[in-house]
């Protein structure tokens, strides 16, 4: 009996301490709160601590952290980009490590950028002069191409108007041998009235 109870207590001493709430850690940038658990003389405490996710393309100085991704557009959007659009097209953000709140990005250099197709350098930076610059990809939008940004653009539309259209063709593409075989096999006043009669009841 005492071999079971010694047992027992080395069991339970193995069963490791949730040390993070059930919350899931984001996989984006940024600086988020989580909740740490323990035990310290026997009280079960809470602490709020922040966690910081980098990605490839965060720069992080200081306590002050900047991400931006590379991003590809049209030289139609080129003719009429704004800061405010270089920043959502590179999905730019810039934050404080220390607690997560939001830092403003105070300049987006636009300079190199011309609606020519090649690579530019774009930008952004914070006002405490932490800076990111990113690759800016002029090019021609081409069908099912989900790399161009489509922001304000009639482009995205346009693509999905068009792949509605060949889903609908390929459908009926695939609906008429099932269709042949149905009308071939029998009378086509037959089906109609049987047709009839199913959707009167």
């Amino acid at each position: 009996m005492k071999k079971l109870a010694l047992l027992l207590i080395l069991l339970l001493t193995m069963i490791p301490l949730k040390a993070f709430s059930e919350t899931e850690l984001p996989t984006e940038p940024g600086t988020y709160p989580a909740e740490a658990s323990y035990i310290e003389d026997g009280k079960k405490l809470q602490k709020t601590v922040y966690v910081t996710v980098k990605g490839e393309d965060t720069v992080i100085v200081g306590n002050i952290a900047i991400d931006a991704k590379s991003f590809v557009l049209t030289p139609q959007q080129v003719k009429r980009i704004t800061e405010k659009k270089a920043i959502n097209y590179s999905e730019a953000k810039a934050w404080s490590t220390i607690d997560g709140t939001e830092r403003i990005i105070r300049g987006v250099d636009l300079s190199e950028l011309q609606p020519i197709e090649g690579v530019y350098d774009v930008t952004f930076s914070t006002a405490g002069g932490i800076s990111k610059t990113v690759n800016a990809t002029v090019g021609e939008a081409l069908l099912g191409n989900r790399d161009f940004n489509s922001y304000d653009d009639s482009f995205e539309a346009s693509y999905w108007r068009v792949l509605l259209a060949i889903s609908i063709f390929l459908a009926v593409i695939l609906a008429t041998p099932l269709l042949i075989v149905l009308f071939s096999s029998r009378n086509i006043v037959q089906i109609v009235q049987e047709l009839t009669d199913f959707f009167s009841r």
